[in-house]
């Protein structure tokens, strides 16, 4: 079940994550790998999640290719050290839908949110470039996961996407 996108606005929101290019088939095998080794990082120094687990989805070019991040926020900025960073997520508003199901039908979640977008005239915060498009924050936040629940008809993810300014279109 998919909900129609609300748009909000989000808090700067600080984080610790893996960033890594990858093309679409190595998404899910690496994804969990990169989180647990987030996981690990943080739990060796005390650090507690403020949420769920979150890809981050920075760009993506014309043959596929994506630069993501994967990782968990945090209450406030911690240093980073190895593949491991810190950043912060940007404020401001937000079209977010929420997917109850399987992770393999994200790609349609993603597809159908943004065609909302275009028949509504929402635009995006996006740099489009000739390789590809930026994006100032597009999100995967898994809400309720494979860790919470096996049935994976319940899996919660939230797809947010960072709206343009009215004065940026």
């Amino acid at each position: 079940m998919l909900s129609l996108p609300v748009i909000s606005r989000r808090k700067k929101q600080p984080y610790l994550a893996i960033r890594s290019n990858l093309g679409m088939r190595q998404l899910k095998k690496q994804g969990p790998l990169f989180l647990s080794e987030v996981s690990a990082f943080m739990k060796a120094r005390g650090i507690e999640s403020e949420g769920p687990a979150f890809f981050r989805y920075n760009s993506m070019d014309d043959d596929g290719q994506m630069e993501m991040e994967f990782g968990f926020f945090t209450s406030k900025s911690y240093p980073g050290a190895g593949p491991v960073r810190s950043g912060i997520l940007p404020s401001g508003r937000f079209a977010t839908s929420t997917w109850h199901g399987p992770y393999d039908k994200l790609r349609d979640v993603t597809a159908m949110v943004i065609g909302w977008a275009k028949e509504t005239g929402v635009a995006w915060d996006v740099e489009k470039t000739e390789k590809g498009e930026i994006f100032a924050c597009r999100l995967e936040v898994y809400e309720i996961g494979p860790a919470d629940i096996s049935d994976s008809s319940q899996w919660q993810t939230d797809v947010a996407i960072k709206v343009a300014d009215p004065a940026e279109f």
